[in-house]
């Protein structure tokens, strides 16, 4: 969630896009494949893709708002431009903004999943339903969650879509991560720690700025998780990711926890290239990727 004045929430600001350095070392995909390239190095490592195609606006779902009407949920899906690698990894990002404000269009998301396409990945940005009304207002942060249950619901209808539609895109259904910012990640914790079904279609969430209450039982069949939140954050109480990774640790699911000191809830570029850097490299170990 996001902060206007005190706790008040806004949608994300664009960002400028992450000035991140490929390394230099020549080898195949992570998936066995080569990546057609003109750049050196490896796959869901480095940047090995200049160019992306999106994909803008699919319908992935229709819902029903908070009137009783349809409302169509859409999506972005962003790839490596002239990859004809199959059984790819795939993220899905979900923007932050209180469950009030934002869209897939929202500046750190985009760059997120333009960032992890260049690497090989298949990534999507998506909507979801916005029903926290005035929760801006509200003193109290919890109270913002009354839409989470709306928003889970969404993104795990984003998640059956691109899984039922992993042969179309190139993805490896059991390769499919969560990563959102605010909002955003809090719905991806909720949704891959309360899976529904054996085993978790979840492989992994990457969470910028998110946390859920300590009160939320997160199942031992969660996914992987990897936290980062800022030590000047007035938003999300550092309470609750540190609660999240000690349940998580002690039933046996991988979490890793990192504090940005001074940052506050709305990450400034130096935070968002250190998430970015960070989630590369948890997602390579868990999804186990590449050579590396």
């Amino acid at each position: 969630m996001r902060r206007r004045s005190l706790v008040a929430l806004t949608a994300l600001a664009a960002l400028p896009s992450l000035a991140l350095a490929s390394c230099g070392s020549n080898g195949s995909g992570g998936d066995g494949t080569p990546a057609p390239t003109s750049q050196a190095g490896e796959r869901y490592r480095d940047l090995l893709f200049d160019d992306i195609t999106t994909t803008d606006g699919t319908i992935y779902t229709t819902t029903k708002d908070d009137r009783g009407a349809a409302e169509p949920l859409a999506l972005d899906r962003y790839a490596p431009d002239g990859d004809t690698a199959k059984d790819r990894a795939a993220i899905i990002w979900m923007h932050g903004g209180g469950f009030s404000g934002g869209n897939r269009k929202d500046g750190d998301m985009v760059t997120l999943a333009k960032q992890f396409a260049r690497r090989g990945y298949v990534t999507f940005s998506i909507d979801y339903r916005l029903l926290a009304g005035d929760c801006g207002a509200k003193p109290v942060v919890v109270e913002c969650l009354r839409p989470l249950g709306a928003a889970v619901h969404d993104e795990r209808a984003a998640l059956d879509y691109v899984r039922a539609h992993a042969p179309e895109f190139g993805i490896d259904p059991d390769r499919i991560a969560l990563g959102g910012e605010s909002a955003g990640a809090i719905a991806s914790i909720q949704t891959a720690g309360q899976p529904t079904s054996t085993p978790n279609p979840v492989a992994a969430v990457v969470s910028l700025s998110g946390g859920v209450p300590p009160s939320v039982t997160l199942k031992r069949t969660a996914a992987p998780m990897l936290f980062q939140n800022g030590t000047d954050d007035q938003v999300v109480p550092l309470a609750w990711p540190r609660a999240n990774t000690r349940d998580l640790r002690a039933k046996g699911v991988t979490s890793r926890m990192y504090l940005q000191r001074g940052a506050a809830h709305v990450p400034r570029p130096a935070d968002l290239t250190a998430f970015d850097r960070r989630a590369r490299d948890f997602l390579l170990k868990t999804l186990h990727l590449g050579t590396s």
